[in-house]
């Protein structure tokens, strides 16, 4: 299995009726095959420490498992594997690109499926 790191940007934890909220920003480990099948492995959040000693940004990695982290993990692993948001065919292009670059290539899944409903037009 190979891995990718997606870096995402205003992920929103709730959208109700249009209006997004909470926007995360980070990065998802992405492990996928030679198929171009891919799931998310692991996330980690922009993050920002404050209070006293080190000040700035700073990173936050999610453990699924955990339970202050489990819900936030599920809702960002949601938005960034759902079909119907735009994170989902960016990771899918970042994924056929890894593939290519390292000299595999896939046919998107919109060619296969024109290329056999031409086929059975014929």
């Amino acid at each position: 299995m190979n891995t990718l790191v997606y870096e995402f940007s205003e992920v929103p934890l709730l959208i109700d009726d249009g209006i997004e909220a909470g926007l995360m920003d980070g990065k998802a480990s992405i492990a996928f095959d030679e198929e171009g099948e891919w799931y998310v492995d692991g996330i980690t959040l922009d993050a920002y420490q404050s209070g006293k000693g080190a000040l700035g940004k700073t990173s936050m990695d999610l453990n699924e498992h955990e339970p202050e982290h489990a819900w936030l993990y599920h809702v960002i692993e949601l938005r960034l594997t759902n079909e119907k948001d735009g994170w989902f065919d960016n990771i899918s292009e970042a994924v056929r690109l890894q593939l290519a670059e390292d000299g595999i290539s896939i046919i998107p899944q919109a060619e296969i499926d024109y290329r056999e409903h031409a086929g059975s037009a014929l």
